[in-house]
């Protein structure tokens, strides 16, 4: 116990309690959730090997409430802070700067899992620029893992190859570190299998607004979640009417990257690799058969769609890029007319587009991340 890792973990969700479980045995972990919770033991299940571990936390997993009084003890002391929360701008910005308003340790590594995500132009500046010292971080394109977090169970499966961009002082050995951490194999490779890209490249690579937000508020799905139908978000909820949209906006996102002379991969080459799913045929096509592995449940009312947080932290994500777009005066037709659609979808659901922060991004921001400062 005593030469364990310390890691501190912000967001109690699927992916930051399996993170936890994960760990489990082989760090401490302080959680940091807005939903303590008193079950300490599941089983995991891994989707693809149908393999099962039976995970019961020891005395070095702690959990604690956002504003627990433990809460500058732990950051200080810790080793690795992992934030898991949605990439909403006022939860992440303010998490972001209370994290950074403490004494850090000098080797610490901060690691934003859906890095990527519209907060990065913000939080990269914040991390590189405005952090005195700048402290070393990892940027994660979504998470390392596809996860569903049950009362007994975890249900996931590990991603053969996850994106990541890293800044600060402790770069050249974070990877290594990483992989110590967690001190598992995937397909008899060091685990998390990590390559990295910069982090102007990073941003390119997330399509939630796309294959999230656009799914959720097709108004096929909007009349699905108001009669109360349950069904799989990517295989079911992407219907032969609604994908050649997705796919078009997902070129238009490809396009834009090349305009910043980054190569993005398309939806379809992100899910080769992660998953290794390889199908010939349509965009529609390779999504219906997603319902092999990809199990997440769309919402199955209104009140739970205007909870989601494919809606909460997939639209400013939507601005950012839109945002880039117009730095270099690229347009985007098809993901345009989306957003302009977007007021009145929101208001069918009961949703006030004006509810939605975007985050701050302008030149200096979108400058910095060219120049890889």
């Amino acid at each position: 116990m005593k030469n364990r890792t310390k890691v501190a973990i912000f967001g109690g969700g699927h992916v930051g309690r399996t993170l936890s479980y994960d760990l489990a045995g082989r760090a401490d972990v302080d959680l940091f959730t807005s939903s303590p919770e008193s079950n300490r033991s599941r089983t995991m299940r891994n989707i693809f090997t149908k393999s099962e571990r039976h995970v019961s936390l020891d005395s070095g997993h702690r959990e604690h409430g956002l504003d627990s009084s433990v809460f500058g003890r732990v950051v200080d002391g810790a080793e690795f802070i992992f934030v898991t929360v949605p990439d909403i701008p006022g939860l992440r910005m303010d998490i972001v700067d209370r994290i950074l308003s403490r004494n850090l340790r000098s080797d610490v590594v901060l690691v934003f899992i859906r890095g990527g995500q519209g907060g990065m132009p913000w939080l990269y500046h914040r991390l590189s620029v405005d952090a005195r010292p700048p402290v070393t971080a990892v940027y994660v394109e979504d998470s390392f893992y596809g996860t569903r977090v049950g009362p007994q169970f975890i249900d996931y499966k590990r991603k053969d190859s996850i994106n990541i961009a890293v800044s600060g002082p402790g770069g050249n050995d974070v990877v290594a570190r990483l992989q110590r951490l967690f001190g598992v194999e995937h397909k008899g490779q060091p685990w998390p299998a990590l390559a990295s890209k910069s982090a102007l490249g990073l941003l390119f690579d997330p399509l939630g607004y796309i294959v999230h937000t656009a799914t959720l508020l097709d108004p096929v799905n909007i009349a699905r979640s108001e009669r109360g139908e349950c069904y799989l978000h990517y295989s079911e909820g992407i219907h032969a009417q609604l994908a050649p949209r997705l796919a078009a906006m997902d070129a238009e996102r490809v396009d834009l990257a090349g305009q910043y002379r980054c190569r993005a991969e398309s939806f379809v080459e992100i899910l080769d690799r992660q998953y290794g799913h390889r199908v010939d045929g349509t965009f529609f096509e390779v999504m219906r058969a997603t319902g092999t592995f990809y199990r997440s449940y769309a919402p199955s009312s209104l009140a739970e769609l205007r909870a989601s947080r494919a809606l909460w932290e997939d639209i400013p994500a939507l601005a950012t890029v839109l945002r880039m777009a117009a730095h270099v005066g690229q347009r985007m037709p098809v993901t345009e007319e989306f957003a302009a659609m977007l007021p009145g979808l929101l208001e069918t659901v009961g949703l006030d587009y004006r509810q939605f922060e975007a985050y701050p991004v302008d030149d200096s921001h979108i400058d910095v991340l060219m120049s890889g400062a």
